[in-house]
């Protein structure tokens, strides 16, 4: 496989990154860039905190005393552990319209950035496909008309050890939604955005193939070598 350089991305945002994106069950693995700064960054690009670009909001859990905020309930409902680093697509839980309206949750539409704020899950981060609702350990990411939601996903999967070196608390450590909202990010102009963001895509679907072939590849070397091992016991001589 070719390998790409961050240089020929034109990505000095993420200079020496090494992402981890989950998408449709496939993992990679990453690091943290290095610092941001206005001196790096290519003419038509700033530098903002993601409060200065987007509207965020954190969601909520309806009472559990109160059985009919659940049961019955068609309203996606997702807690921090299913924000997968990735495209996110389903909810194991369900709340009602009363538990709704009754409670701090909030429906975030499609296209809405998930990042994880608590626990052991503190930083990662997905897309929404569909709308749902959260709990409070979740921060959304608005869309809007000044970034795109993938090339926000590729930001924040980029901070993750970033930001989760800012949570605090003791068995819960948590981020909050003030230090994601003055989180620094590189922003281009939308084309560019884009642009960046068919390229990372490209480089992750060529590192899933490559992951996928030597999974491919391992199996039927253990295979090979389990039926080496069997023909070996099969055809022992007098020396065994």
């Amino acid at each position: 496989m070719k390998q790409v350089k961050m240089s020929e991305l034109e990505l000095k945002g993420f200079k020496d990154d090494k992402m981890a994106k989950k998408k449709n069950g496939k993992i990679l693995k990453s690091s943290n860039p290095k610092n941001l700064n206005a001196d790096n960054m290519k003419e038509g690009w700033e530098i903002k905190k993601l409060g200065e670009v987007c509207d965020t909001g954190a969601g909520g859990t309806p009472l559990k005393a109160h059985k009919d905020y659940y049961e019955g309930g068609t309203i996606p409902w997702l807690m921090s552990g299913e924000v997968s680093q990735g495209e996110i697509f389903k909810a194991r839980n369900f709340i009602t319209e009363k538990g709704l309206k009754n409670s701090s949750a909030k429906l975030f539409p499609i296209n809405t950035v998930l990042v994880a704020m608590y626990g052991a899950t503190a930083g990662q981060v997905g897309i929404l496909k569909f709308e749902a609702c959260t709990n409070q350990a979740v921060c959304g990411i608005l869309p809007n008309n000044k970034t795109i939601p993938e090339y926000l996903f590729y930001c924040f999967l980029s901070k993750k050890e970033e930001l989760v070196s800012q949570a605090v608390g003791g068995a819960q450590p948590n981020i909050s939604q003030i230090k994601i909202r003055n989180t620094k990010i590189p922003l281009p102009p939308l084309p560019e955005q884009q642009r960046i963001v068919s390229i990372l895509d490209t480089c992750f679907a060529a590192i899933d193939k490559a992951k996928s072939n030597a999974e491919h590849n391992l199996k039927n070397a253990k295979a090979l070598f389990e039926s080496y091992l069997q023909g070996m016991f099969e055809k022992k001589g007098d020396g065994w």
